[in-house]
């Protein structure tokens, strides 16, 4: 009788995450983390690889600011509509396309950056990144916890 109250909790524990709404947000969760690893050790890699000195790299490190400053623009994400689709999708999900649509081309254009001919393009592609990566992490917890049953509301905080 050991193992199966063991499994009953596993199967319990998971079976939040049948309901496509908390697959979607932990979807979202994931989506959103991987723009800060870019902008952070693996950016640092990338420069140090290229032969950018130390205090360049350092200098790098200072996009993930971003992050810190989320707080400054997150009232006006949550107060100002999109205007070409605010009406259609509603104001969280039209700036999550939105912010998702700028992300894909800014990480498009990180690519393509050369670090070493073109440093201060890089960075400035790394900060908007880092920006759109902040707020549309912000986005992303605020549509996973609007309207959330409470059960599936612990799982995904």
């Amino acid at each position: 009788m050991g193992p199966e109250p063991a499994m009953s909790d596993w199967r319990r524990a998971l079976a939040v995450y049948r309901n496509p709404r908390q697959l979607t947000i932990l979807a979202m969760g994931f989506a959103s983390g991987l723009p800060l690893a870019l902008t952070g050790a693996t950016l640092q890699v990338w420069l140090t690889e290229a032969g950018v000195s130390l205090t360049d790299v350092g200098l790098f490190a200072l996009v993930g600011f971003a992050y810190s400053l989320k707080f400054l623009w997150s009232p006006l994400l949550d107060r100002v509509p999109l205007p070409w689709a605010g009406a259609r999708l509603g104001q969280r999900r039209s700036w999550l396309v939105g912010i998702g649509l700028l992300l894909a081309a800014a990480i498009a254009a990180l690519g393509q950056t050369d670090p070493v001919a073109s440093p201060w393009a890089m960075a400035a592609c790394a900060a908007l990144v880092a920006f759109l990566s902040a707020a549309r992490s912000r986005r992303a917890r605020a549509r996973s916890r609007s309207p959330s049953p409470p059960a599936g509301r612990a799982r995904i905080s």
